[in-house]
């Protein structure tokens, strides 16, 4: 594969990648609200939030990294 279409290829890769995020988001919002938001913070609150920002984080790094 030549440049171009490596980073064609990476675009769709990081496009895909977002699409399939935020339609898990979509999908479980309702269940995230009640389950995480509406209660008290607790130990399993502060750990999946903190896994829930960290892999947009990665994936954000990851797709910056690899067009370049």
């Amino acid at each position: 594969m030549s440049t171009d279409s490596n980073n064609i290829y990476f675009s769709y890769c990081a496009v895909a990648s977002s699409v399939a995020v935020v339609y898990d988001w979509v999908l479980t919002w309702g269940q995230e609200f009640e389950l995480v938001w509406r209660q008290r913070c607790s130990l399993i609150s502060v750990i999946y939030l903190s896994v829930r920002i960290s892999h947009v984080r990665i994936a954000t790094f990851c797709s910056s990294t690899s067009s370049k």
